[in-house]
């Protein structure tokens, strides 16, 4: 199987857009407001055919490109801090190289030249210092696992094999990164802690495994993830796993594809969100709450979890249902947008 998970969903939701016409860039519905505030990233499709990058504040939705200029943009992941809200993406450089792009405020930061490609897939804000992760491809084409902080690069691999960020935490001056690292058709789930690589997968598993959520609570270090399955129901089916300090419990058992997406910590609450494969070929919008699933939608047609968050006893989840970007507040649907766009980020700031 390969992990190829970070130019994939990009190039789908391109040609997914390019064949819609109509803008559904309004919102459905708005939020009423209550004791937090919910903000949700991902893009939305316009008239001539290219993604752009968007934001919801409680249901009200905000381009952060414009979507006049045919130029392409997504938004991955976003954090609050405060009344300030930042958002990690891509933009697309005149070229056609897609550039590692935050936004404060919907203010526009480039983290790269555009010179090669690079995406920014996860954000964390830490007194008042911004952190970006995700990946920069290399003029020799591997792709390298990369953070910035402040707008200052840091390479967390050397350039002779394929690493990747899909997540980043900060906790005080120690700063945790999860992703992969390997070959693109044999990965290892792995974290970097200030730099130093440890792997959690030995790589025995057909095509490896991934890390795509870290927390971090005091001395425990959570991370979730996906591996290809071990057993006789197909070497292609991926496991949702989970590791805290290192230690693997798989959530799924391999009979059907399940994948996760994210992960939050809440006290002694451990929260991941993805997806599961019915019988009926259809994904399931997941998550698990310390192991245990809860589905949130009937399977009757595809639905995703991108993104987890947690405030009090409230969970919201961010992805697509069968009509579009979409979040569910402890497992209600609420629309965002309808027509071609997707969920990919989720925060709740109190207020």
């Amino acid at each position: 199987m390969k992990f190829k998970k970070h130019i994939a969903p990009v190039v789908i939701i391109i040609l997914a857009i390019a064949a819609c016409k109509k803008n559904r860039n309004s919102p459905a519905n708005v939020i009423s407001k209550t004791g937090a505030d919910v903000y949700v990233a991902g893009i939305v499709g316009v008239r001539n055919g290219a993604t752009v990058a968007a934001y919801w504040k409680n249901g009200v939705g905000t381009m952060l490109t414009d979507s006049a200029s045919g130029a392409n943009s997504v938004s991955n992941a976003i954090a609050g801090d405060g009344m300030d809200v930042y958002i990690a993406g891509l933009t697309f450089a005149a070229n056609g190289k897609y550039i590692a792009t935050y936004w404060k405020n919907g203010i526009v930061r480039k983290l790269t030249d555009g010179l090669s490609n690079a995406n920014a897939e996860a954000i964390a804000v830490n007194g008042g210092d911004v952190y970006v992760a995700g990946y920069t491809i290399l003029s020799n084409g591997n792709t390298v696992a990369t953070y910035w902080k402040n707008g200052v690069a840091t390479i967390l691999a050397d350039n002779t094999s394929y690493s990747n960020v899909s997540a980043i935490a900060v906790n005080g001056s120690d700063v945790y990164c999860a992703g992969s690292s390997g070959t693109i058709n044999a990965t290892f789930a792995t974290v970097w802690k200030n730099g130093v690589e440890t792997k959690l997968t030995n790589g025995s598993a057909p095509g490896g495994a991934v890390a795509v959520g870290i927390a971090v609570n005091g001395s425990d270090i959570s991370v979730s993830g996906y591996t290809t399955s071990p057993n006789a129901y197909g070497p292609y089916n991926s496991i949702v796993t989970y590791w805290k300090n290192g230690v693997e419990t798989m959530l799924t058992d391999g009979t059907s594809n399940s994948v996760a997406n994210s992960l939050t910590v809440n006290g002694t609450d451990v929260y991941i969100g993805g997806y599961t494969t019915l019988t009926n070929g259809n994904t399931v919008a997941t998550y698990w709450k310390n192991g245990v699933a809860a589905m949130l939608a009937n399977g009757s047609s595809n639905t995703f979890a991108k993104a987890i968050a947690v405030n009090g006893t409230d969970i919201y989840v961010a992805g697509n249902n069968s009509t579009g970007a979409s979040y569910w507040k402890n497992r209600v649907p609420v629309q965002l947008v309808k027509g071609v766009s997707a969920a990919n980020g989720i925060a709740v700031v109190p207020r």
